[in-house]
């Protein structure tokens, strides 16, 4: 789906998410599975780009599978964040949250509702930040992965060149209409299972919240 060469030219290395402390964030998480990746992307707004951040997490178990020496590669090189045990420690992560939350001020936080209702009622019990539910449907994710396309082919949608992503982007395509010609609505998906998009999906709903922002945001929870 995504043109992988302008994906590559948006790679901004030099740039770290510390240059941003203080400013307006959008973070979203996508968490499919939870033996499985998560991912959670933060976006800046600096006049017409947008600066891209990801951490990924996968459980110990995962990753010392014999197949996934990719991830154990990218967990030494620290682009994966192994969280103990056999299933994902949403403990981990809402750390990290917080962690955000006091350096950088996070406008609103993004997720889809399922498998996570554990994670947002800790979530809320703590954040000065509006969450937002977004069921990840084509009607809601359409525009903002589109936005983002064009962000990507105009130069404006800078990221910070991790390989985990650059991965994720090239597994990315579009779900065909059911007739086969084209179609309406962005419906991003994966050929295979083992191809993973979490942190690309993570960052269309951070798109999102970006894109329709607010010039402030309250606590609570909004729903899409």
């Amino acid at each position: 789906w995504l043109n992988l060469e302008r994906w590559r030219t948006c790679a901004r290395p030099e740039v770290r998410m510390e240059a941003f402390a203080g400013q307006d964030c959008w973070v979203a998480l996508d968490a499919a599975s939870k033996v499985d990746m998560v991912s959670m992307t933060i976006i800046f707004r600096s006049g017409k780009e947008h600066h891209l951040f990801a951490r990924h997490y996968l459980p110990e178990d995962t990753i010392a599978l014999p197949h996934n020496s990719q991830y154990r590669k990218w967990r030494d090189a620290g682009r994966i964040i192994e969280t103990p045990g056999a299933r994902i420690d949403f403990t981990v992560i809402e750390d990290d949250l917080k962690e955000l939350a006091g350096r950088y001020r996070v406008q609103q936080f993004a997720y889809d509702p399922k498998e996570l209702n554990d994670f947002v009622n800790r979530v809320l019990l703590w954040a000065g930040f509006g969450l937002v539910e977004i069921i990840q449907s084509p009607q809601n994710m359409s525009e903002p992965a589109k936005e983002m396309e064009a962000k990507i082919n105009a130069g404006t949608f800078l990221h910070e060149g991790c390989p985990v992503m650059a991965w994720m982007a090239s597994n990315a395509i579009l779900k065909e209409a059911r007739s086969g010609g084209p179609i309406k609505y962005y419906f991003v998906t994966k050929a295979k299972a083992e191809l993973k998009i979490d942190g690309i999906v993570s960052a269309i709903m951070a798109e999102r919240l970006a894109m329709f922002a607010p010039e402030s945001s309250s606590g609570g929870i909004e729903f899409f």
